[in-house]
């Protein structure tokens, strides 16, 4: 590079190191944008006469503060080794694995839930609600017997077309 084309930027672990004054531009624009975002959300607590030490890799950076989100990787306490991890009662429902599968059956149920008719759908809803089936036939305008009729085929046509399924209609069929 020719002398009067280098400026040079932070960067830690390196130190100073030499660039062109547009990569600088760049670079320092893009640390105060994220500088501010996390500044925004307590997360940065660097004071101006240390804001040139400011690479933008929050990670591992001395000004870093939880702020407004706390990481499951922080620390309990300061003086302490243990992470919110460890000492967090360790769940199914909150496990990647869990919040996946919740996710998949909702939407799989949305999708069945589309292919529906509306009285159908209200079917669903009541016995979820868990009405009784005078209330039920009373709000669908429909004598109990016929009501019955319906709700056993409703739930026999979907336990026939969505075996994976099967288990939560049979805990919906059994509480109506």
């Amino acid at each position: 590079m020719a002398a009067q084309n280098v400026s040079k930027i932070y960067i830690r672990g390196l130190g100073l190191v030499e660039t062109s004054p547009e990569h600088k531009k760049d670079y320092e624009n893009e640390c105060a944008r994220i500088r501010m975002k996390m500044q925004y959300h307590g997360e940065c607590h660097v004071t101006k006469a240390n804001i040139n030490r400011c690479d933008g890799i929050c990670v591992g950076c001395p000004f870093r503060s939880a702020g407004k989100f706390v990481s499951i990787h922080d620390t309990v306490q300061t003086d302490s080794a243990l992470t919110y991890a460890d000492v967090l009662p360790a769940s199914e429902a909150y496990s990647p694995e869990g919040v996946l599968a919740r996710k998949t059956l909702r939407e799989e149920l949305s999708r069945i839930f589309a292919g529906l008719t509306d009285e159908e759908r209200q079917i669903i809803r009541l016995v979820v609600a868990g009405q009784s089936e005078r209330d039920m036939a009373e709000i669908l305008g429909i004598k109990r017997t016929t009501l019955n009729y319906r709700k056993r085929q409703l739930f026999a046509r979907l336990k026939s077309r969505h075996p994976e399924l099967r288990d939560l209609l049979l805990d919906l069929i059994s509480y109506s």
